[in-house]
């Protein structure tokens, strides 16, 4: 399916919300239950991993070993960073296009190009474009699980 570009954020650069009529008309009305819940799952999992002592270490005590919730929650921070810095989808500091970069923009500064930065509301979506395309089977089955739908 697809992630609308265009969403709702809050004053504190969180995402606030799904846009429902853009994803219904990228996705169909038929999809924006499920595109909607793994949204929600994303911004939850988001905030967590940024506020640890609220978030994923807290729900992840006593019910998962340290190892495996850094396993599952490492693409997050990964992702994070690379978005952060400006580094492409291959992990490189110099790009040659948009799409070799998470933010889709590939700027150029004299002989060399970069991708940018993003951060705050900007870096939602790059990052969850990073996670779904480097997050481990298991996570993609507890999402899947956690909003009701067969895991893919």
């Amino acid at each position: 399916c697809c992630l609308p570009s265009d969403k709702t954020v809050n004053v504190s650069g969180l995402f606030g919300g799904a846009n429902t009529a853009e994803i219904i008309s990228r996705c169909s009305a038929s999809n924006e239950a499920t595109v909607v819940g793994l949204l929600q799952q994303f911004k939850e999992t988001l905030v967590a991993a940024q506020h640890p002592e609220t978030g994923c270490d807290a729900g992840a005590e006593g019910r998962t070993d340290d190892r495996l919730w850094e396993e599952l929650s490492s693409p997050i921070r990964e992702c994070g960073n690379k978005v952060m810095d400006g580094q492409t989808v291959q992990g490189k500091n110099d790009c040659n296009g948009d799409s070799e970069c998470w933010t889709l923009s590939c700027v150029s500064e004299g002989d060399s190009s970069h991708c940018s930065k993003a951060r705050g509301s900007a870096a939602a979506e790059p990052i969850l474009r990073c996670v779904v395309n480097n997050v481990d089977r298991e996570l993609w089955d507890f999402l899947a699980m956690s909003i009701d739908v067969d895991s893919f």
